[in-house]
């Protein structure tokens, strides 16, 4: 498999998509150290979405450890989670951490963003018409402020950011899963991280109609985030049923992920990653075999430091 992958010998565009999922993404974050452990790293286009982007920019530099650093040190904590703030107008998932205090790989991966061939495209949502925008990390002035927009999600981020002047939120709002855009670029051979199980379809919001009440000047943000579950399932759906000459290589969670979007339990952290780094391992090198737990196990342990 590496040495296909490092050699292309059919010349196949090829893209890796990540998604995110607040801190489901230590899934994420294993998988893409299996990719780096077997060296398949030639990717003519990456594309984050939300904390899938944050996962892929450390993959872009070539450290896709420090994910699993920052998930366990950092992020499983109530430092980075804030129940207490549930009431008031602070922050209950502190993005702003997470950019400013945790993420020291940015001013390498602007450097690689302009040597490297590959592009990276990170996600957010347009509030004005909802639809999703993806920036071109190469062309960004900023990388750092293009993810904490991919992450700034809904209610629990409660900061307001502008892009050129509108409003922006998170990309999972309106792209969980980019593989259409991917497929757009011309790619022919994607593969695809996700934090959801094979068969799983977003159900409809009962609720939905609460968004016109929290965002009464973007009808239109309100309006894709009462039906996310149609564009989420849409994007699923291409992802089974792709366009003739499209291959879809999906690594996803074969068991029930011990992670939600805002765990704060490192141990669960620590098993959601080790879980995507087996699936995976399993997919990319053709290895079969069933992920049991941690203890006395390969793969990623726990770690005590970051050397970047």
């Amino acid at each position: 498999m590496e040495g296909l992958m490092s050699s292309k010998t059919n010349f196949k565009k090829r893209a890796l998509v990540v998604e995110g999922g607040g801190m489901r993404s230590a899934y994420v974050a294993g998988a893409l150290l299996a990719f780096h452990e077997l060296g398949i790293k030639d990717f003519d286009l990456v594309i984050g979405t939300s904390a899938g982007a944050c996962c892929a920019a450390n993959f872009m530099v070539g450290h896709p450890e420090y994910n699993q650093y920052v998930l366990e040190e950092y992020l499983a904590s109530d430092r980075f989670i804030q129940f207490k703030n549930v009431i008031g107008t602070r922050n209950i998932v502190d993005v702003d951490f997470l950019l400013d205090n945790c993420f020291d790989t940015l001013d390498k991966l602007e450097q690689v963003v302009k040597s490297k061939k590959t592009r990276f495209l990170i996600t957010t949502t347009n509030c004005e018409n909802g639809e999703p925008v993806f920036m071109d990390a190469a062309k960004e002035k900023n990388i750092r402020e293009a993810l904490r927009a991919s992450c700034a999600m809904p209610y629990l981020y409660r900061r307001k950011l502008y892009r050129d002047g509108y409003r922006v939120l998170d990309g999972g709002l309106s792209s969980s899963i980019p593989v259409g855009k991917a497929i757009e670029e011309g790619c022919e051979e994607i593969y695809v991280v996700c934090s959801r199980p094979e068969g799983y379809r977003k159900k409809p919001n009962s609720f939905g109609w609460i968004n016109h009440l929290a965002f009464p000047k973007h009808p239109r943000l309100a309006k894709a985030l009462w039906y996310r579950d149609r564009a989420y399932n849409a994007e699923l759906d291409l992802m089974e049923h792709p366009p003739k000459g499209v291959e879809i290589i999906a690594i996803r969670p074969q068991q029930k992920l011990p992670v939600s979007r805002v765990t704060r339990d490192r141990i669960k952290v620590r098993h959601g990653i080790q879980q995507g780094f087996y699936d995976a391992y399993q997919v990319l090198s053709g290895r079969s075999f069933i992920y049991q737990g941690m203890e006395n196990s390969p793969g990623p342990q726990k770690v005590k430091s970051a050397q970047l």
